[in-house]
């Protein structure tokens, strides 16, 4: 029997150690720690382990919710990231640091590019950077790339993702379709012409020119002919 105070003390069982050392164990004729605890600071109690602390399996990082043992040290889990105070792990977002893709892995569409979490070409960050949404026309932007993946036939002019002259935005914002005789939302004649030749814009709508009448698709202008069986 031996006088138990500190970790590290010799012992014969666990009993003789947990009776002077909450949460300890007897290991090798030696009072030590379970596994999830680390000696405190006097080495008289066991305290739970934290991030950054030393382990040798999962099981030993159990007490962050979260972490796992990476490296040989309590980590967090791809996909988390230390919080501020260094105690917890929680869901990375868009513009968190990263080292690799796997570490941006929580944030759907994303990858790690200049060592922070990015949405990949196409796709925007959600308001609260948890996840990325695919881009639509009224987005911001900085090269028409970013628009282009997303959304075929539209461009980045003004850092606003938009339709090609000649195309509009259908009700999702998410395509560009051709005008044709009869759309709405047009705005100028150029709109129309670049669409359908021979076109204008009234009243926001695609029509034909005077004199002309739209084809069976709305997408040509031709000539009216008078009946056959008119005569003057």
């Amino acid at each position: 029997m031996f006088n138990i105070e500190t970790i590290q003390d010799a012992c014969v069982d666990d009993e003789e150690c947990l009776s002077a050392i909450n949460r300890s164990l007897c290991r090798d004729g030696r009072c030590v720690c379970e596994k999830d605890r680390k000696p405190d600071a006097t080495g008289t109690g066991c305290t739970s382990k934290q991030l950054g602390d030393a382990c040798a399996g999962d099981d030993e990082c159990q007490n962050v919710e979260f972490a796992a043992c990476l490296k040989g040290n309590c980590s967090c889990q791809p996909g988390y990231s230390t919080n501020e105070t260094g105690n917890h792990c929680t869901l990375r977002k868009i513009s968190d640091a990263c080292e690799d893709d796997l570490q941006c892995s929580a944030v759907n569409s994303s990858v790690c590019l200049n060592a922070t979490c990015q949405c990949i070409d196409g796709h925007v960050p959600e308001q609260d950077g948890g996840s990325c949404r695919v881009r639509v026309i009224g987005d911001q932007c900085e090269v028409d790339s970013d628009c282009t993946v997303a959304v075929q036939y539209s461009a980045c002019n003004n850092n606003t993702c938009t339709c090609h002259v000649g195309y509009h935005a259908q009700a999702t914002l998410s395509r560009c379709e051709k005008f044709t005789i009869g759309s709405g939302n047009c705005s100028s004649n150029a709109e129309c012409a670049s669409a359908v030749p021979d076109s204008t814009c009234v009243e926001r709508t695609c029509a034909c020119r005077s004199g002309l009448k739209p084809d069976g698709n709305n997408t040509n202008c031709t000539r009216r002919k008078l009946p056959r069986n008119v005569s003057y």
